[in-house]
């Protein structure tokens, strides 16, 4: 804005500022037209001019304080990042025009990055940013690196910086008692959530059962990448004991792979880098000297399950690649064989399902194991299918070698008939190990329903389904008993207290009920194995149960 105004005009203004006779404060409770009256007298024809100038600066101030009060205001946002809100508002020369305000307001809360920022943390983000891109600078058009050091190095470059931001989204979104008052639905959804999921982490902990029980189909399949990938495994055990950051080191080795760089992996939607069902959380490892021991737990099945996907997927591209086929759906195949199936239309409410079901994910991924993944076919190319179909083949006739060698070692240690709960395992006394990794379940289910009709476990004894008969099984009974085997620690125990009775039909007590809910697997199926004098042997049966193979002991008396 150009205009000039004579230096007696601006002398005989000033003047009366001094004597009082133009109060400025009531020149802001004019109205323009009124202000323009008073500037007309003093500047002649620049009136209308000053008192744009004159309104700009009285807009610029009230926007100020608007968004001073508005920062003010803001909850779970650090100080470091409010006192730069506050520097950079107070800079302000000239107000902003709505679009422009938008703008402003977006980038003080730093939405480009899904979380504010201080002036010392955008520095830090951006000395991260410009290392990972010197990094993959070294990176040739195949998307390949010149050594294994270059490849690693712009891996490690990027984990650092995706967890620096990570960890600035993560502090905006803890839970305060703030968050209580103005969201109290809200926060206390989510502080349940954090417990169901806390519950379900304990329970996991303590073993390295990955390897026979997420990992089995792997090891049917493709028993190549489950033998490097198991021996790993340990090792990850033991340097995390060492203090080594095993999930960084796996992180950078998958984040740096050509089929991760050429989005592959992202296309494919790979389930790398995400939170396994079986640990939605690592608050356990806040806990004294234990917290180590879970954190070893974690990162061994973490890292088998990142390493071993991305090992098929990468097998898989470079087949379809020899045969020209279609790449479509091997990131589902590769993700279902490590215990990983596809929700469907429930994935949007994952977590919650996770709440509820102990593994849904892993239950998914057994029906596609035994099915050809026949759900998944409209999201499967030909060549994910063919190999979907060989993957069952070898998975059906693998099971059957299994159960066959123990029956031929340990003669009437395997149950025949399907509609048994034994079918699929061995049983050594009172004692029953799972070598099917959980997919012999369905397969009884299925039976039980087709033939409408169920064998005893502990009797032998055969039970028609929906014969009319008082307190028989109906269909609905089959398949609710059976969604109840796979309920949560948290739901399970509800379950419980509801009935009143516990799955041995024990009263539901406090001391139970805290074990049923925290005590990881491996302690619950040790009580079971010394109080049961008719069990396996027990350190037979609890390294088999810490490697995957999952045991289960009751006599004929256990309900």
């Amino acid at each position: 804005m150009n205009f000039c105004i004579p230096k007696l005009a601006v002398d005989n203004f000033r003047q009366k500022l001094i004597d009082g006779s133009i109060n400025p404060e009531k020149l802001t409770e004019m109205t323009s037209a009124e202000r323009r009256e008073v500037f007309s007298k003093l500047f002649g024809g620049n009136a209308k001019d000053i008192n744009a100038l004159f309104e700009s600066k009285l807009l610029l101030k009230n926007q100020q304080q608007g968004i001073i009060n508005w920062a003010k205001q803001l909850t779970g946002i650090k100080p470091a990042i409010q006192r730069d809100i506050l520097t950079k508002v107070n800079g302000m020369t000239e107000a902003l025009q709505p679009k422009d305000l938008n703008s402003f307001l977006e980038d003080i809360v730093g939405k480009r990055l899904g979380v504010g920022v201080s002036a010392e943390e955008a520095g830090i983000i951006a000395n991260l940013a410009k290392r990972t891109t010197e990094a993959k600078a070294k990176m040739k058009p195949d998307f390949t690196f010149n050594s294994e050091t270059e490849r690693l190095a712009y891996g490690r470059e990027r984990v650092k910086f995706s967890d620096y931001v990570s960890d600035l989204k993560n502090e905006t979104t803890k839970i305060r008692l703030s968050d209580l008052k103005s969201s109290p639905v809200g926060t206390l959804a989510k502080v349940a959530s954090d417990l169901a999921g806390l519950a379900k982490s304990l329970k996991a902990s303590l073993d390295n059962s990955v390897i026979g029980r997420q990992g089995l189909k792997v090891l049917l399949t493709n028993p190549r990448i489950w033998l490097k990938n198991s021996i790993q495994s340990f090792k990850d055990i033991v340097q995390t004991f060492g203090g080594k950051k095993v999930m960084d080191e796996v992180r950078a080795d998958v984040l740096s792979r050509p089929n991760e760089l050429n989005g592959l992996y992202r296309k494919e939607k790979l389930a790398i880098g995400v939170t396994e069902e079986a640990y939605p959380t690592s608050l356990p490892e806040k806990i004294p000297i234990a917290g180590k021991v879970f954190e070893a737990s974690q990162n061994a099945f973490t890292a088998f399950q990142y390493r071993t996907r991305a090992d098929l997927f990468d097998k898989f591209v470079e087949m379809a690649e020899q045969s020209g086929a279609d790449i479509k759906g091997i990131g589902r195949l590769a993700n279902s064989l490590t215990g990983r199936g596809n929700l469907g239309q429930l994935e949007t409410m994952a977590n919650t399902v996770n709440n509820i079901f102990f593994s849904p994910r892993f239950l998914k991924s057994n029906i596609d194991a035994l099915t050809g993944h026949i759900l998944d076919y409209k999201n499967m190319g030909t060549f994910a299918r063919i190999q979907a179909a060989k993957n069952t083949a070898k998975i059906v006739v693998g099971m059957a070698g299994i159960l066959a060698l123990a029956e031929a070692v340990l003669p009437g240690s395997i149950e025949k008939d399907p509609r048994s709960a034994d079918f699929g395992k061995i049983r050594i006394g009172d004692t029953r190990f799972d070598v099917s990794g959980g997919m012999s379940s369905l397969v009884t289910l299925a039976m039980r329903l087709a033939m409408q009709s169920t064998k005893s476990s502990t009797t032998g004894k055969i039970t028609p389904i929906d014969s009319g008969k008082f307190g028989s099984q109906t269909t609905g009974s089959v398949l609710l008993n059976y969604l109840s085997n796979k309920l949560s620690p948290v739901a399970s125990v509800i379950k419980d207290l509801r009935q009143g009775e516990d799955f041995g039909g024990n009263k539901p007590t406090f001391l139970n009920e805290a074990k049923n809910l925290l005590a990881p697997i491996p302690i619950t199926n040790y009580q079971e194995l010394k109080n049961n004098p008719n069990s396996a042997n027990i350190l037979l049966a609890i390294i088999s149960d810490l490697l995957g193979v999952g045991t289960n002991t009751y006599s004929a008396k256990k309900k």
